[in-house]
């Protein structure tokens, strides 16, 4: 994480004649984005499937959430688990609440996916810098 704020640091103060090579980045995606990505345009959007970073560790807890779950989509895993409980894991029931984990689980994989494409892209783009500043 540290090298990741470093670079942007740094490649925000690096100027060409035009301006800084980059503008301030996003931090997290809009969802937009997530619509674009995710076929098109013809999936809708779901706002109570966007993962948050703030989980609730207590409710994990006691939910006896595994710690490989407890990821950005563990808010949603609670409910889904709930109500396989309920339904002895019955395939249909829980049909809703295994939507909504899935395509929380895909959100934060494109984030993630994203924030890789940038960090790429930002130490590619300060390779260069560095290599044009030290040809001068």
């Amino acid at each position: 994480v540290a090298l990741w704020l470093d670079l942007l640091v740094r490649l925000n103060n690096l100027t060409l004649s035009v301006g800084p090579l980059l503008p301030s980045l996003p931090t997290r995606l809009s969802p937009s984005f997530f619509i674009i990505i995710m076929g098109g345009g013809h999936h809708s959007f779901t706002p109570a499937a966007m993962p948050k970073d703030d989980q609730d560790w207590e409710a994990m807890k006691k939910h006896q959430v595994p710690l490989t779950y407890r990821d950005t989509c563990a808010h949603l895993l609670i409910p889904l688990n709930s109500c396989r409980r309920k339904t002895w894991s019955h395939p249909e029931k829980c049909m809703p609440e295994r939507h909504l984990y899935e395509e929380c689980e895909y959100i934060a994989w494109l984030q993630r996916v994203e924030a890789k494409k940038q960090k790429t892209r930002i130490a590619t783009e300060l390779a260069k810098a560095e290599a044009a500043a030290e040809k001068k």
